[in-house]
């Protein structure tokens, strides 16, 4: 459904990272991210994290 994620330097100890969009709130200076992290082939970890 996400498709391939695009290339980026960003948050390399993930292994799947998707640029969501500008940050939310009143001043969104950053961006916000969907980060993944497979253990076992599994999803380990899964956040939402600002750059």
């Amino acid at each position: 459904m996400l498709g391939v994620p695009p290339v980026t330097g960003y948050f390399r100890g993930y292994d799947l990272v998707y640029r969501i969009g500008n940050e939310r709130g009143f001043f969104s200076i950053d961006s916000e991210w969907l980060v993944v992290k497979f253990t076992n082939d599994r999803a380990d970890v899964v956040r939402i994290v600002r750059d």
